[in-house]
């Protein structure tokens, strides 16, 4: 662990997007007529498929702040919080207002989010190939929402039971 200011321990994955969203922001600012025809197309595919690797990084750390429900420090395990792999965890509202407040989203987009972060969780999914396949971009953002609200249209029997067929992207 590096530290941050005030040496303040700072972990790798904080500092890693920390300085992604760093990066990035110059381009807005970029002369971006004096890319070429080719260049342009080539930024704006790349830009896509960070929009997916970007997409399940924030779906990954919320749930895992859910899973805490890091805001109040609690229950840390699935058995505590009644978490499936298809449901968020019920002590997860806190989380959602908390990061709603904090982000200046509304809470039903964040509940929304936590769906679609508890569906693509790496661990305990049921959309986990899915959910990988986002973290490479090897899937859009909109290829694994559609997925995800799929799901939340199957008997819960079906999932339990097909959960390879389920997860085949």
């Amino acid at each position: 662990m590096a530290t941050g200011p005030d040496d303040a321990p700072q972990h790798h994955v904080l500092r890693a997007l920390t300085s992604a969203r760093q990066s990035l922001t110059s381009v807005h600012d970029a002369v971006c007529w004096s890319l070429s025809d080719d260049e342009t197309r080539a930024a704006l595919v790349e830009a896509t498929r960070l929009q997916a690797v970007v997409r399940a990084a924030y779906l990954k750390l919320l749930a895992e702040s859910a899973r805490r429900d890091v805001p109040r420090t609690g229950a840390t395990d699935t058995a505590e919080t009644g978490a499936t792999d298809t449901e968020p965890a019920k002590g997860s509202a806190e989380t959602c207002g908390w990061l709603a407040a904090q982000c200046t989203m509304s809470a039903g987009r964040v509940r929304a989010d936590l769906r679609e972060a508890t569906a693509l969780d790496p661990d305990t999914g049921a959309l986990r190939a899915m959910g990988a396949a986002l973290s490479t971009s090897a899937v859009t953002t909109e290829h694994a929402a559609i997925a995800v609200r799929t799901l939340g249209h199957l008997p819960a029997k079906v999932v339990r039971e097909r959960r390879d067929d389920v997860d085949t992207c």
